[in-house]
């Protein structure tokens, strides 16, 4: 998460022209979140007549989780037979 933080800091720094403290004066706030109070990098753009649109980077908990559901099912590879196995087997030649 720092290395991240910090690239997107020097990223901002060199597109603004600044030094990276600026830039976290600039967009350093705090979110509250069901897992507690973190330090984010946030910008908030207020549009007439709309909600504001709001980005921030950070604010999630890093937290190991043993009752997480990994929603990811394993790449099937090998099949467990080749073409040429098959073929054989099945007497086409």
């Amino acid at each position: 998460k720092w290395m991240a933080e910090l690239s997107l800091v020097k990223t901002l720094a060199q597109k603004f022209r600044c030094k990276k403290t600026d830039i976290y004066r600039r967009f350093q706030s705090k979110l509250e979140t069901p897992d507690g109070v973190f330090k984010v990098l946030r910008v908030i753009v207020e549009k007439p007549n709309k909600k504001p649109l709001t980005a921030h980077f950070g604010g999630i908990s890093l937290r190991w989780n043993p009752l997480a559901a990994i929603g990811e099912l394993p790449n099937i590879i090998w099949s467990g037979r080749s073409e040429l196995l098959e073929r054989l087997l099945a007497g086409c030649f």
